[in-house]
């Protein structure tokens, strides 16, 4: 194996990796928040209103995360299928 065919396995890899860590943290953030909304005790515990603004923060915090994460795992699955296809 040639170092440049072995960097873009790396890279693939690399790719792959971080989608699926985007994906988690982001499933993880919005898991925070809709459990803070749920539960009220946890809102008086910290004070509603700036609370609030935190968790909305969290939210779309982890839509960005799955958004970027899935683009990720496009973007890896798309150069796993071209470079199956070229060889």
């Amino acid at each position: 194996m040639r170092y440049n065919e072995q960097e873009q396995e790396e890279s693939k890899a690399t790719v792959g990796f971080k989608a699926s860590v985007d994906l988690a943290m982001g499933i993880l953030y919005i898991v925070i928040a809709i459990y803070c909304f749920l539960f009220p005790a946890v809102l008086e515990q910290f004070g509603s209103k700036e609370f609030r603004w935190i968790l909305a923060l969290f939210g779309l915090y982890g839509l960005f995360r799955l958004y970027r994460g899935m683009l990720g795992l496009k973007k890896s699955t798309k150069r796993t299928r071209r470079d199956s296809s070229i060889h």
